[in-house]
């Protein structure tokens, strides 16, 4: 009888506790501030090793330490990011599921794997971007950029640029459509292994960030060629990367496609959730952890959020989805979506 006693007494605590436990849950997703209390998973839309992965690892760290639970990054990839991005837009919204996200976001729309445009699904927080290069392996027989071109306008060479819907696919396109020529563009799901595709052999030319190529070139891996920017690139410890005006001028009036990395949440998400996301991307912005990713790689920190990011990144579905439809990568046209042309 005492044991029965004990057990019921046992059993009535637990579904007391289970309770608290419920509605602390429930008023974390209501009106007021919210707070995670168990881990939250940061759903990378690309694979390891590259620079979208790098800023959803590095948020994470920071993100630990502001809230005080453990998030853990999943590689999810497939679809040019459309399967990461999908399954968070599929999960509940309860602030234990975000994007770890880059600028491919901006295409899945024309490449058939959102529905909407995605400022209208999304809300982007922009953390560090950089400029692109087109580079070849060490061992390379191409020495310049006009090298490289000559050759291309007498065959078919074959280059990585990370997924359909990225900035260096776009970027990419922006260079045949300057130099007239076509390269033979094969996907990759990531910056990373294009750039390992490039080093074994399997491709001629990579078109990456510089921050992600960074240490490769260092290393000797990998020889910039030209930088994909208005501007001359300095890569940190190694050197200087001509501008592609220097062979184009042309390339100075074209819109350019943005890197940026960073993270995403559905745009529906409950206010108080949202708000304390913002709050604690605003704080990675000026964390030790951010500033050393950007001054180690070249990086530059943008910290875009929230009202500010928005022109933003209406800009940069306008940029993306017309760039893919013209190269004949889309799979929709942008005017489906009323997305105008940049």
């Amino acid at each position: 009888m005492k044991n029965l006693r004990l057990v019921t007494v046992l059993l009535f605590i637990c579904t007391l506790f289970t309770f608290a436990e419920g509605q602390k849950e429930q008023s974390n997703t209501g009106s007021g501030e919210w707070k995670p209390t168990r881990p939250v998973t940061i759903v990378c839309f690309v694979g390891a090793g590259g620079g979208t992965d790098l800023a959803s690892r590095t948020l994470a760290k920071v993100f630990e330490d502001y809230f005080e639970v453990p998030f853990q990054v999943v590689n999810m990839t497939g679809g040019s990011g459309g399967v990461g991005a999908n399954h968070v837009l599929n999960s509940k919204r309860d602030g234990y599921t975000i994007l770890g996200a880059s600028e491919p976001l901006h295409g899945l729309t024309v490449l058939g794997a959102l529905d909407k445009p995605t400022v209208d699904l999304w809300d982007a927080m922009m953390l560090i971007g950089s400029e692109g290069a087109v580079s070849v392996p060490a061992d390379s027989p191409y020495q310049s950029f006009d090298e490289l071109i000559a050759a291309a306008k007498t065959k078919q060479i074959k280059a990585g640029a990370a997924q359909a819907a990225s900035t260096w696919s776009a970027k990419l396109h922006q260079v045949e459509a300057l130099t007239g020529v076509k390269f033979n563009q094969l996907p990759y799901e990531g910056s990373h292994p294009s750039q390992v595709a490039a080093m074994s052999g399997e491709i001629e030319v990579v078109v990456t960030s510089l921050s992600e190529q960074a240490d490769y070139i260092k290393a000797g891996k990998l020889r910039p060629l030209a930088a994909i920017s208005k501007v001359d690139e300095e890569v940190p410890g190694w050197g200087t990367v001509p501008s592609i005006t220097k062979w184009y001028p042309g390339y100075a009036d074209m819109t350019p496609a943005m890197q940026w990395l960073g993270m995403a949440i559905p745009r529906d998400m409950p206010e108080n959730i949202a708000a304390a996301y913002h709050k604690a991307f605003e704080y990675a912005t000026t964390s030790p952890e951010v500033k050393k990713v950007a001054s180690d790689l070249g990086y530059k920190i943008f910290g875009l959020h929230g009202a500010e990011a928005e022109p933003v990144h209406r800009q940069l579905d306008s940029i993306y989805s017309w760039v893919l439809y013209d190269a004949g990568a889309a799979m929709k046209s942008p005017e489906e979506f009323g997305i105008k042309r940049p």
